[in-house]
């Protein structure tokens, strides 16, 4: 099951790729698969680690982690990523401007991981799992997918689940591009959820295709009303 979800995954999120990028996905999707059978042979606890931004498709990982994937012993390790404080270059204060924003996105980014974090273990708690099956992890730096993959490589990491893509409440895009990354650079097997289309998404796609359908019909009828005539 789980192989199926990074092959199928891995596959739906080549869409507007050059035909490189596109060969480079498939490469990536084996090795992950292959890597994936190792990882159910395992038989000890695995630490799986699940990137968080607080949007809908970083808890649909969560959730898709432990109705698939989790065994008793299992850990996820819940990363989030936040943006290094500013410091003043002259004296070590906060006094400029872009020191204090920087500051200010910082200490917004610490209240997010409290927040998830109380959010992550409370769902843990409702559903009857134990604390001990998850742990938090705060990580600083600029760039998410380099901040994750150097943890992965330095801390016994088993696995990676994570949402195709997401916009953290921090503003700015996170899981897309970070996925794409962990995909070609951890040293495990990376599972990427797949999306629910929202009602949004659906909505679209319906407008799309009867729009498709009405010019269909009227090339159609064009064309035999010019056979006709």
């Amino acid at each position: 099951m789980a192989e199926a979800a990074a092959a199928s995954t891995a596959s739906g999120s080549s869409d507007g790729k050059t035909a490189q990028e596109q060969a480079d996905y498939r490469k990536a999707s084996i090795t992950s698969e292959m890597s994936m059978l190792k990882l159910a042979d395992q038989t000890a606890p695995r630490r799986v680690l699940l990137p968080v931004d607080g949007s809908q498709h970083s808890e649909r990982a969560f959730h898709w982690f432990l109705g698939n994937l989790y065994r008793n012993g299992d850990i996820a390790v819940l990363a989030f990523v936040l943006d290094p404080p500013q410091y003043s270059p002259a004296d070590g204060q906060s006094g400029s401007s872009f020191v204090q924003e920087g500051n200010k996105a910082y200490n917004d980014g610490l209240k997010e991981a409290n927040r998830l974090k109380a959010k992550f273990f409370g769902q843990l708690k409702q559903l009857g799992l134990p604390a001990s099956a998850a742990q938090f992890q705060e990580l600083i730096g600029t760039k998410p997918g380099e901040t994750l993959v150097k943890f992965i490589h330095e801390s016994d990491i088993n696995c990676v689940v994570i949402g195709s893509r997401g916009l953290g409440k921090i503003k700015r895009t996170f899981l897309g591009s970070v996925s794409d990354h962990l995909l070609h650079n951890a040293n495990c097997p990376v599972i990427i959820c797949p999306n629910k289309k929202d009602k949004k998404d659906k909505d679209k796609d319906k407008d799309k295709k009867d729009k498709d359908k009405e010019k269909k019909d009227k090339d159609k009828k064009d064309k035999k009303d010019k056979e006709s005539g």
